[in-house]
């Protein structure tokens, strides 16, 4: 949740406050379903942006539940230019971007998406690792590094944002719900290779709980 409100607030430059009606333009969050991802949807939905992700096919429903205005699947070769496509005829801009993935194809993608959509004026984008240097974006955007450590030191407006009241209400309202969703795994240290199993066999959008 920290790590998400950083990305938005730091990298983004969104304000911590709700929306007003003249701030135009989406955010798009890259593997939504992620832990910082699917953070990401929520408080920026719970502030009044329109938000868009990209997932695996089987999260979309629950990320449209969680906030999400349309999810995209990022596996799909042509997800980008359909992104673009769709943001550009629904006359949408992008505000900006949270690479919550930071890895592989990732960092051309969101690339791809910057340089053919409709941006607002100040569009940024940021990403939990370093952008690669051969990453070609667009003009006057530069790749952002999301990171959380040393927060109290770096980051005490949004710690306090974040933990001074505004989670804890929007928890007890339900603009903000517990995610991603726990899986308990039985079985004490002994069921530690099932649970890799499931993790190299690509499981996402959950929370793994060795019960000991």
């Amino acid at each position: 949740m920290l790590t998400a409100a950083i990305a938005l607030f730091d990298g983004l430059g969104l304000p911590m406050r709700e929306r007003i009606v003249d701030e135009d333009g989406a955010i798009l969050v890259w593997s939504g379903a992620s832990a910082v991802g699917v953070s990401a949807v929520q408080i920026a939905h719970a502030l009044g942006w329109t938000v868009y992700a990209t997932a695996s096919p089987k999260h979309d429903e629950w990320l449209k539940t969680l906030g999400a205005a349309e999810a995209w699947d990022y596996r799909d070769p042509q997800v980008a230019q359909k992104i673009a496509e769709a943001l550009k005829a629904s006359g949408t801009k992008i505000r900006g971007v949270i690479d919550a993935r930071a890895e592989g194809s990732s960092f051309d993608s969101v690339a791809e998406i910057l340089n053919a959509a409709d941006l607002t004026p100040g569009c940024k984008v940021s990403a939990l690792m370093p952008w690669p240097e051969e990453t070609l974006l667009p003009a006057g955007i530069e790749g952002h590094h999301t990171n959380c450590v040393g927060f109290t030191d770096n980051y005490p407006d949004i710690a306090t944002w974040v933990f001074g009241g505004w989670l804890s209400k929007a928890l007890k309202d339900g603009r903000i719900k517990p995610a991603p969703r726990v899986r308990v795994i039985e079985g004490g240290l002994e069921a530690t290779q099932e649970m890799l199993n499931l993790l190299r066999a690509g499981a996402s959008g959950e929370k793994f709980v060795l019960k000991v």
